[in-house]
């Protein structure tokens, strides 16, 4: 009897030391899924935050009324091409220093409802791009 007594012992306790090996790896998969899961978390808010500033950074630049220079500016003599687009307009104007940005440009287009003629045009690098848009939307003649 004393020898089934000592067999339940070693049983308990190699059963013991698997229950303890088990709720190691148990620990461990939960320590790395709680680790994993805030890495994933800060990932998306450093995401955010970047996609947030550059959305501010993009609307401030569509809504703002300013020129890209102070008064007085300087002036500049541009040339919209028969037939041109929006895109193609706000590139000649951005190469030209008038705007900030391509893309702002267009939305303000769409915003301002502008409608372009082509000819020369004498422009400043102080006007607003609702200056710019309502200059561009004047018939000149050639």
């Amino acid at each position: 009897m004393a020898d089934s007594n000592v067999r339940k012992t070693k049983k308990t306790k190699t059963m013991s030391a698997q229950q303890k090996a088990k709720v190691a790896r148990k620990t461990s998969t939960t320590a790395l899924r709680i680790v994993l899961g805030i890495l994933v978390l800060v990932v998306v808010f450093l995401a955010t935050y970047y996609f947030s500033l550059k959305a501010y950074d993009f609307g401030k630049v569509v809504f703002t009324e300013n020129g890209v220079e102070e008064e007085p500016g300087e002036d500049v003599t541009i040339t919209v091409p028969r037939g041109a687009t929006t895109k193609e307009i706000a590139t000649i104007l951005k190469e030209n220093g008038l705007i900030e940005s391509v893309y702002a440009f267009m939305l303000q287009t769409f915003l301002y409802e502008g409608e372009y003629y082509a000819g020369t045009f004498e422009l400043n690098t102080s006007m607003s791009p609702e200056d710019i848009i309502e200059t561009l939307s004047t018939q000149t003649s050639e």
